[in-house]
This record gives structure tokens, C-alpha cells and sequence, in this order.
């Protein structure tokens, strides 16, 4: 018995190793964490799958302004504050304060943070609450004004069979304010 509660507190002792008192070796001082100007930036990859994918939430105070599912994985890099990341088979859900959507998916999408926007890539397909749907090569979200930015044989269904194309457009999130050309 008394074996026993050695063994136990051996590995406890084991499981919780206590620094060492600077003399003759034993454990060093961890020295202090990096500043936050001076951190490393730090790399994060995340699995998702079409059972259970990865789901973002983006606010702007306590409303949703996008929903982003990401069915495959997401993989990120974070320094001093700012992070980017790239997601792989992703659907965005943009919301407008006037509770119009669209919904937007692609195969890749690439958020920077430092610009504020987060672009879709290799064949888009978005529809809007209205039923408008879109199809473009590329398609960018500007956090900074709300916009939509497309290029890449845009073609455009108004839900009622007719199709206006182009190659470059900007819009609002309803695609209500389009210039495409």
C-alpha cells in the first residue's frame, strides 16, 4: 500500500515539475513572453468537414454582418494584431442592415485583415435574398464600405431568366446598385 502512494506521488510529482532552485542544474526560469510588437506570428489550421464544418461569425456591434461555413479547412496566420487566413470550400453569407443576404460560395477564399476584405476565388456562385444570382471568377467583400467587387466572365440572372454579362462589376450586398461592365 504504502508502494502505492509512492508510485502516485512520484507521478504527480512527475506530472507537475517544480523549477529548479538555480543551483546545479534543475529546471531554468522560462524567461518573459514575447511583447506584442516583438511576437511571433503564430499559424493556426483548423478541419472542418461537410458534417461539421467550421462556422465564423463577423459583428459589427450586435448585428451579424456575415456568416462564414467552411466545409474543409481553414488555415490562418495572426502577428501584432492583424490576421489572415485561407479558407477551403467556403460559403459566406453577407448580411445588410436592411436584413437583405447573399449568399456566396467558392472553392478558396482569402480574408486579410489588413485591407478588410475578404476575397472569394475559382468560380463563384451567389445568390441574394431577392433572387438574384451571380456568377463570377472572383469576387472581393470591402469590410470598409460594404461593397462587392467582381471580375472574371460575370453573368448576372435577374430569377426571371434573363442574364446580363460582363467581365468587372461593383455593387451593394443586393446587387440593386450594380455597374458592371
Amino acid at each position: 500500500m504504502k508502494r502505492a502512494v509512492l508510485a502516485l506521488v512520484l507521478v504527480a510529482a512527475a506530472c507537475n515539475p517544480q523549477p529548479g532552485n538555480g543551483a546545479g542544474g534543475g529546471t531554468p526560469t522560462p524567461s518573459a513572453a514575447p511583447t506584442r510588437a516583438g511576437a511571433p506570428p503564430l499559424k493556426i489550421v483548423s478541419r472542418g468537414s461537410k458534417a461539421h464544418p467550421l462556422v465564423f461569425y463577423r459583428y459589427k456591434g450586435d448585428r451579424i454582418v456575415s456568416k462564414m461555413v467552411v466545409r474543409d479547412r481553414a488555415e490562418g496566420t495572426t502577428a501584432q494584431g492583424a490576421g489572415d487566413g485561407t479558407f477551403y470550400d467556403v460559403t459566406v453569407t453577407f448580411y445588410d442592415p436592411h436584413g437583405k443576404t447573399l449568399a456566396a460560395s467558392a472553392p478558396r477564399a482569402v480574408g486579410e485583415e489588413a485591407t478588410q476584405t475578404l476575397t472569394l476565388y475559382d468560380g463563384v456562385v451567389a445568390k441574394t435574398s431577392s433572387g438574384v444570382t451571380l456568377h463570377c471568377r472572383t469576387l472581393v467583400f470591402d469590410r470598409k464600405n460594404g461593397m462587392l467587387h467582381g471580375e472574371g466572365g460575370v453573368r448576372l440572372d435577374d430569377g426571371n431568366g434573363i442574364w446580363t454579362t460582363g467581365n468587372r462589376f461593383d455593387s451593394d450586398i443586393d446587387l440593386q446598385k450594380l455597374s458592371l461592365r
